[in-house]
């Protein structure tokens, strides 16, 4: 009983102290005042926090993906590699800690697809993730849909404002599920942010209240 206090007056003590700090705001200066606004509304998944993977992604495919899905996913981890640096990621054979399922969908939902964001540590560092990638998005819808899984799964969520122009921003559960989908391609804020995310002087777990206040951005409308 007194350990269980104990957790919950630290875990209050955590929410309250600006801790971790921004380690220098060297490595942001090269990003405009939109860019930096923009990743305060995306780069904050878990309780407010920075979440972010320290060590290397390895991608396994499971379920019945389409022939596709694959080439897909090669051309994700072709884009997002530079993006996320030092952090390598890369497909595996074998057991990954970034499981993709690939789902026969039975279902009758609107959901295309799902990233379990449950497993974030207490401190903000993701080391394993399982998104589901349902049967029913196809063509361009569908790679609008792994893209969108994998940004969540690299620790950024949905923005507040609309029309964005970003991956990110897309909730395929409500799109029109064709080949009229125009955007499958990570814009130049989705790509922004997962640099600013993944900068070494970003410490995962940071708050976004410590992120705005160090680096004195202008409050958000």
């Amino acid at each position: 009983m007194l350990f269980a206090v104990l957790l919950i007056l630290l875990y209050n003590i955590y929410r309250w102290v600006d801790y971790p700090k921004i380690k220098s705001i060297n490595c942001l200066k090269g990003y405009s005042q939109k860019e930096l606004i923009f990743f305060t509304e995306v780069g904050f998944l878990f309780q407010d926090k920075a979440c972010k993977w320290e060590e290397d992604i390895l991608i396994s495919l499971k379920g019945e993906p389409f022939k596709e899905d694959e080439s897909i996913i090669d051309s994700i981890v072709q884009e997002l590699s530079p993006l996320i640096y030092p952090v390598k990621i890369s497909k595996t054979n074998g057991i990954g800690n970034l499981v993709v399922n690939f789902t026969k969908d039975t279902i009758d939902r609107q959901l295309m697809g799902f990233t379990d964001t449950k497993k974030m540590s207490f401190m903000g560092v993701i080391s394993q993730i399982e998104m589901d990638i349902f049967s029913k998005v196809t063509g361009q819808a569908r790679q609008a849909c792994i893209r969108h899984e994998f940004l969540h799964a690299l620790g950024l969520e949905h923005p507040i404002h609309n029309n964005t122009g970003t991956i990110i921003e897309s909730r395929l559960d409500y799109i029109n599920f064709s080949d009229s989908v125009k955007l499958f391609r990570y814009s130049a804020l989705d790509k922004s942010s997962l640099k600013i995310l993944y900068s070494d002087c970003l410490p995962a777990g940071l708050k976004k209240k410590t992120f705005v206040k160090e680096i004195g951005l202008k409050k958000e409308k």
